[in-house]
Formats: C-alpha cells, sequence, structure tokens
C-alpha cells in the first residue's frame, strides 16, 4: 500500500469509562459528548483525516455519522483502565500506517472529555505545529513546586531536597486534554525536539477546564450548553 503522509488528530473514546457509564458519548445538550470534538476537529484547516480510536462498534458507526473516520477497533489489551493514553496513541498510529497506509507526520490527539474548546484557539495551536515540534494545552496550578514535599516511608520529604534549580519561579504544570499536538520524529526538522523545541497554551477559561469524568461534570456541562455559556465558535449545532 502506497504510503500517504497526512496531519491527523486522533480522538480517543474507549467504551469502559470506569465512572460514568458510556461516558463518551453521554447526551450533553441533547448530542453525544464525542460529538463536540469531532466537529470542531472537521472544521479545522490543516488537517487532512480526523480518526476515532475506539473498541466499540457503536462508537464507530457513531463517529462516522458525525464525519470522522474509524477505520479499525482498538485491540482490547488497550483499552483497559490500565492502559496509557500513551501507548493506545502509539498502537493507532502504527496500526494507521501499517493497514491503511497512511503515515501520521503530525498528529493531534482531542479527548472527548474537554468538550470545550474555541474553534480559533484550536486553529492557533494547529498552525503553531508548522514552528513548534510539540504544542499542547496546559493549567499551572497555584502550587510552588520548591514549597512542595514527597511522602517517602519516613514521612514527607521537601521537594528541594532532590531537584536542584536556580531560584525558586517554578511551578506544576499539567497536561489537559484539550489539544495535544507533536510532529513525527522522522519528519520534524532536524533542530526540533520534545526538550527545546515545544509550545503551549495556558487554560484559564474555568468553562475550557470542565473534564467530564464523574456524573456532577456532566450535569455542569449541561447546564453550561443549555444556558449559551460557551462560544465554541462554530455556530449552532
Amino acid at each position: 500500500m502506497e504510503e500517504n503522509g497526512k496531519n491527523v488528530i486522533i480522538i480517543p473514546a474507549r467504551k469502559n469509562s470506569s465512572r460514568i457509564k458510556d461516558k463518551n458519548v453521554a447526551l450533553v445538550g441533547g448530542h453525544p459528548l464525542i460529538s463536540y470534538t469531532i466537529r470542531l476537529a472537521k472544521a479545522l484547516r490543516g488537517i487532512d483525516k480526523v480518526y476515532v480510536d475506539t473498541d466499540c462498534n457503536e462508537y464507530a458507526a457513531l463517529a462516522r455519522d458525525y464525519g470522522a473516520e474509524s477505520p479499525f477497533l482498538r485491540d482490547p489489551k488497550y483499552a483497559g483502565n490500565a492502559s496509557s493514553l500513551g501507548q493506545s496513541l502509539e498502537q493507532f498510529i502504527a496500526r494507521l500506517h501499517r493497514e491503511e497506509g497512511v503515515l501520521a507526520v503530525r498528529h493531534v490527539c482531542l479527548l472527548p472529555t474537554s468538550p470545550f474548546r474555541n474553534l480559533h484557539d484550536v486553529q492557533k495551536m494547529v498552525d503553531g505545529l508548522q514552528s513548534f515540534y510539540a504544542v499542547t494545552s496546559v493549567t499551572i496550578p497555584d502550587v510552588h513546586v520548591m514549597q512542595s514535599h514527597l511522602m517517602n516511608g519516613d514521612g514527607l520529604v521537601p521537594l528541594k531536597d532532590f531537584v536542584k534549580m536556580a531560584g525558586e519561579q517554578y511551578h506544576w504544570m499539567k497536561c489537559l486534554g484539550n489539544f495535544i499536538g507533536t510532529n513525527h520524529n522522522d519528519y520534524a526538522p532536524a533542530e526540533m525536539n520534545l526538550y527545546n523545541n515545544f509550545a503551549y497554551k495556558v487554560v484559564t477559561n474555568p468553562i475550557e477546564l470542565i473534564d467530564i469524568d464523574v456524573h456532577e461534570d456532566l450535569h455542569l456541562a449541561n447546564r453550561v450548553v443549555a444556558a449559551g455559556l460557551y462560544d465554541f465558535g462554530l455556530g449552532a449545532l
């Protein structure tokens, strides 16, 4: 099969969510949760393919109804609670190349559990992958690294005893599921790598920080949509 380099979006959506049954297709504003992410992904410029990576035939069919592709089902061993996002993405990208002949030279992961994204903001991050090896969305909790502690068998130990950094102007940074974008190692310019060429967008909008994990999150998302409190930049659903 002929190799075909593409810029792709991957939306992971396994069936066996642990806290909310069928979370990824739960209704928000009368629409399946995953549809918000698919719709935004389809509207982005510079993206060739939008894929849903799932272990469920019903999810795959729903994804196709909203315009995404789901060419194969995820191997069950990468669909359990013990499997990491990195493992499932790696396997999907490898199978995409091997079975579909599509080489993901640039890939973006959008988690469906973070439905509140603005098209203009996400487009800027997609465009940023032309200049940076990786681009991701983050939040910065109000936690000072050098004032933090680790716990071991002897109790709490100051983190500064383990980490040597000049100054104390450091904070924790947490990656979010709103946007995780990376260039393929073999196709990024030689001077670009994860350690010296990356960018991030700090998410401060509390609505965009909603990550649907428990029923309270789902209820909150429905209230936001019902009240029209968020602009997706896409027009009416």
